[in-house]
């Protein structure tokens, strides 16, 4: 497999949201929402785990990560209404004030028994068999 497009999004929930309801709201309306854009390679929502709050807030309530094959898909999904869709529910969740967005290519090789992803901008993000 070449090289795939990566946009990373890091994520601040809005202040009147409780961690656990920002989570939720993020994983059972906003992700089926992303999920069906056209042309994703794949997509990924890390939470941070509940016990990370436990100081305080974090600078960041999560990172979603949209692959795709190319700069052509990237233009393509962008015009597409099911990507419309997933940028008009964003307030519904998160600062959007805060939002970070960051775009670099990602390589796939086979280590061993498993295949690994190199990412450009942040090293390495991890493996499956």
């Amino acid at each position: 497999m070449g090289p795939v497009i990566k946009v990373c999004e890091l994520v601040t929930r809005r202040p009147d949201l409780d961690v656990e309801a920002f989570q939720r709201y993020w994983r059972d309306v906003h992700g089926p929402i992303v999920a069906a854009i056209p042309g994703l390679v794949r997509y990924v929502q890390s939470h941070p785990r509940l016990g990370g709050y436990r100081n305080g807030p974090l600078v960041y309530d999560g990172v979603a990560e949209i692959w795709v094959q190319d700069k052509a898909a990237l233009a393509t999904m962008a015009t597409t209404a099911q990507f419309a869709s997933a940028k008009a529910d964003e307030p519904n969740f998160i600062d959007t004030t805060t939002l970070v967005e960051l775009a670099g290519l990602s390589w796939l090789w086979r280590v061993g028994c498993c295949w690994c992803w190199s990412v450009g901008v942040f090293g390495w993000w991890g493996c499956s068999t």
